[in-house]
């Protein structure tokens, strides 16, 4: 039994076996495995907008430049930040500031692909990693979202966000990290 724990095995069964206890153990761990997972969301996404936090984002992104470099394909991020949350926050208090995060995000939300990646970075700071996309057609996408954001406005103030554009290049051979990229985007 202990060498099977020191393996990595997490409990045992013995015979004889009494089915209540078979279906106790595995009921446990069936919860316990769904706990885990529920830890981990947590641990990787920011509560407000479910969107990846900072931290997972600096992971993710150095990865996936290693993978880029591997499969030799570039992927573009897109660093946003919303205009006048400040004042959102300053004269109609924080649940409008936290709406207007909201109309933002979920917006942005609809219209990703599954297969690109929203990073809450901060406050009012979120970054999109869009594998596979031109910088023309990332531009086209930032547009569209900020004219439909423009139609609507929390109290008189308008809803809209200003963004940066950068390209990783797996041809360059120039040493980058999630922070570099992150930082180019942001300027």
């Amino acid at each position: 039994k202990v060498r099977a724990l020191e393996y990595g095995g997490i409990d045992y069964i013995t015979i004889p076996f009494y089915q209540q206890e078979v279906l106790a153990r595995s009921n446990f761990h069936i919860n316990y495995r769904r706990m885990l997972q529920r830890l981990r969301d947590l641990s990787i996404t920011d509560d407000l907008t479910g969107a990846y936090n900072r931290r997972f984002a600096n992971h993710f992104i150095d990865a996936q430049i290693k993978a880029a470099r591997r499969n030799k394909k570039h992927f573009i991020l897109s660093f946003i930040d919303i205009d006048n949350l400040k004042i959102v926050n300053d004269r109609l208090g924080h649940d409008k500031g936290d709406y207007l995060i909201k109309t933002v995000i979920n917006n942005i939300k609809s219209s990703i692909r599954a297969s690109d990646y929203l990073f809450r970075m901060g406050g009012d700071e979120f970054i999109v990693l869009l594998p596979s996309m031109s910088k023309a057609d990332v531009e086209g996408l930032m547009q569209r979202i900020r004219e439909s954001l423009q139609i609507h406005s929390i109290e008189g103030i308008p809803i809209d966000f200003s963004y940066g554009i950068t390209e990783f290049d797996p041809n360059d051979e120039t040493e980058v990290s999630a922070d570099s990229l992150i930082k180019v985007c942001d300027e």
